[in-house]
């Protein structure tokens, strides 16, 4: 952005001021209290729309001098204008171009001092458009060359952001010394970590005889179980093909039996019937009609 004029008028203390900027750098001094940060909170707030020493609309008159009832201040550059006017706070730009996001903080260096870490990482990444998701970190991370197990590793952490990564590694580091501590007897230090070696114990050779024909007697019994096993299981499948075998015989046989059961009830009519028939004949009359089964 190039300022080419600064228009202000009863801006707080720049009582009527017109500046022509025509050199790569313009100094402005005077004595306390003659407008010189007058004239800068106005271009801030004509390029801005931010406000200067109030924080409210309502109280842009106190930012008009003292016996005027308007003030303004207008700045031309890159062949645009804008401006402010007081006491109604109107803010205007004619152009197409946008201010860019750095401007306020170039017109107020204090305000990026007072960013807190999150907001001034968050402003630098998004000024050089640089991106912070963990993705984003990752594939950058590989393309250096990283350690792609690694990389794999902290990943998690940081797509959780670099906050929690960093809490992450605080406490990995705090168990990996306690760790440390726990096996060696001794304090983490990064000489001895690179140099420290496990005492080797020493060697029983009758021991280790006996441990190992041990060893082969339980894989023998193992790989016996795991025979007996198979032989079991293969009788249980057998079994199981009984059961079923079984259980559809007795519900044959219980067919069987209703179908028996039937049977004697209808022999026992019929020959309750003969006996009816045998007894009418005997007496001459008609037979009676049969039952119908």
């Amino acid at each position: 952005m190039k300022v080419t004029a600064i228009q202000a008028k009863s801006f707080v203390g720049a009582r009527d001021v017109c500046i022509n900027l025509s050199r790569p750098v313009t100094l402005i001094c005077g004595r306390n209290h003659s407008g010189k940060s007058s004239i800068a909170e106005a271009v801030r707030m004509a390029l801005t729309g931010e406000p200067a020493r109030v924080t409210m609309k309502k109280d842009y008159r106190k930012l008009i001098t003292e016996g005027a009832d308007v003030g303004f201040c207008v700045v031309d550059h890159d062949g645009e204008r804008s401006a402010i006017t007081l006491p109604n706070g109107a803010h205007e730009h004619t152009g197409q171009s946008r201010p860019p996001a750095i401007l306020p903080y170039v017109l107020d260096a204090q305000r990026f001092a007072s960013l807190d870490t999150n907001e001034r990482r968050s402003f630098l990444f998004g000024l050089t458009g640089l991106r912070t998701d963990g993705d984003a970190v990752t594939k950058r991370l590989l393309s250096k060359g990283c350690n792609a197990t690694k990389v794999e590793e902290i990943s998690p952490h940081l797509r959780a952001g670099f906050d929690a990564a960093h809490k992450e590694a605080q406490v990995n580091a705090r168990e990996a010394k306690a760790a440390w501590r726990a096996i060696t007897g001794e304090t983490y230090g990064s000489v001895k970590s690179a140099t420290w070696k496990a005492q080797k114990p020493a060697q029983d050779a009758n021991r280790l005889r006996l441990a190992r024909e041990e060893l082969a007697r339980i894989a023998e019994q193992i790989e016996k179980g795991v025979a007996d096993l198979a032989v079991m299981q293969s009788a249980a499948a057998r079994q199981a093909q009984q059961s079923e075998k079984i259980s559809g015989l007795r519900e044959r046989a219980g067919r069987y039996a209703r179908i028996e059961a039937k049977l004697r009830k209808d022999e026992a009519e019929l020959q309750e019937w003969q006996a009816k028939v045998e007894h009418e004949a005997r007496k001459g009359k008609p037979m009676p009609t049969e039952p119908t089964y």
